[in-house]
């Protein structure tokens, strides 16, 4: 049942490492299109765990449901929000 609420949803999610590798994982053993965006992550790295490297826009313009994995720092604060620059 749980398979087929997320089957063929789109999950964007901002890469972070270790964590975002299994995060696709799962979101692929249920069947969703897997979009992911990072400042460090290469295209070669998303397809070797089945997502596919986006934009930030494209990130949050495509995707059903947004996973966010980073650390707070000065580097990321203010990346998503009201306030956030895209482009």
């Amino acid at each position: 049942m749980w398979a087929s609420i997320y089957e063929e949803k789109r999950l964007g999610f901002w890469w972070g490492g270790n964590i975002g590798s299994k995060v696709a994982e799962i979101a692929k053993a249920f069947e969703m299109k897997v979009l992911a965006w990072s400042q460090n992550l290469t295209e070669y790295k998303a397809t070797e765990h089945g997502a596919k490297l986006v934009s930030k826009e494209a990130l949050f313009e495509q995707s059903e449901i947004i996973s966010i994995h980073v650390i707070l720092s000065e580097r990321t604060r203010g990346l998503v929000g009201l306030g956030a620059a895209f482009g």
